[in-house]
């Protein structure tokens, strides 16, 4: 048994790979779900699905069920094959693409002896080996602007846009590396280079 048999259900793994840090596996994920549940215009979909018990001991396997006789070409938001749009899949793939570009769940609000951690470029897909993205929110009040290039960060900048935000963030990247932020649009830039 496992995941990855809808699109909701692969967006959700997508962001634990991101989560664990794991780009490589993210990218994976990523590319699994598109290739096997957006439709050309990009929206997601959900396969007509039916339960499979056969000897997996496992009351929540499905299989792709086949596509129903004569699926009307009115029915809206139903693909021909059958499959439904679904926007658990695009909103689970947005997701999973910010977690693996920032991630801020560490850190407190109101204890200054424990800052919020602001996570960059976590679990950048290898395959994203120059980019930058803009306007990220992350917890606690902050917009972040990142840009990396050879899979490495290039800057950042944090800027506080709430105004209950701390004054002062943690910053990781590549693994163990810490700085702190102080003050409104801070920019941060990798030692390495």
């Amino acid at each position: 048994a496992g995941g990855g048999h809808t699109g909701w259900s692969r967006a959700w793994a997508a962001c634990l790979a991101a989560r664990t840090l794991d780009g490589a596996l993210l990218e994976t994920q990523l590319l699994a779900l598109v290739g096997e549940f957006f439709m050309a215009n990009l929206l997601a979909t959900h396969p007509p699905l039916k339960p499979t018990f056969k000897g997996q001991k496992c009351e929540t396997c499905f299989d792709r069920a086949p596509p129903p006789a004569k699926p009307a070409a009115t029915q809206g938001t139903v693909t021909k094959s059958g499959d439904v749009f679904q926007l658990d899949g695009n909103l689970g793939f947005l997701a999973a693409v910010v977690e693996g570009l920032l991630q801020s769940h560490r850190g407190s609000l109101v204890d200054a002896a424990d800052p919020v951690e602001l996570h960059l470029l976590p679990a950048l897909p290898p395959s994203w080996s120059d980019g930058a993205v803009t306007g990220l929110r992350a917890r606690g009040g902050y917009e972040v602007d990142v840009a990396w290039s050879a899979g490495r960060l290039a800057n950042a900048t944090i800027k506080a846009v709430d105004a209950a935000a701390p004054a002062v963030v943690r910053l990781r990247w590549r693994g163990r590396r810490f700085a702190e932020a102080r003050g409104l649009g801070d920019a941060a830039k990798d030692a390495d280079g």
